[in-house]
């Protein structure tokens, strides 16, 4: 997966942060990806790996890989979602969402208004 992050990422502030990685981020190998799965290597690798360390949650955005996890019993989040689990925890607010609707991240205008609705909520 880091891989592909290296190799496909546009922006180039995520190239640079792929180069070097910050200290709290760990790479495990993926032994190869489940063949039965149709999707990308990443989102396939990403499956894989969070079944290998039964990870508790799952980050991911691409429909078609989430419907994959989800029928393989993992608990999958996407990035909107995420952004309102920190907001809920006290640990980011509307800011986040500001910036991230600033990158090339894409999805309905009503996702990322109910998202900004639930972040206020949660503060």
């Amino acid at each position: 997966m880091l891989s592909a992050l290296r190799e496909r990422l546009e922006l180039r502030v995520a190239r640079t942060w792929a180069r070097q990685l910050p200290p709290w981020v760990t790479v495990h190998p993926v032994q190869a990806g489940d063949s039965m799965l149709d999707l990308d290597p990443g989102e396939t690798e990403a499956i894989v790996l969070a079944e290998t360390l039964r990870a508790d949650l799952l980050l991911m955005d691409d429909r078609k890989a989430v419907d994959a996890a989800r029928a393989r019993g993992l608990t999958v989040v996407g990035t909107l979602g995420l952004l309102v689990r920190g907001a809920q925890a006290g640990l980011t607010d509307a800011t986040a969402l500001d910036r991230l609707r600033a990158t090339n991240f894409r999805a309905q205008e009503r996702l990322f208004q109910d998202t900004a609705e639930r972040i206020r909520q949660a503060r």
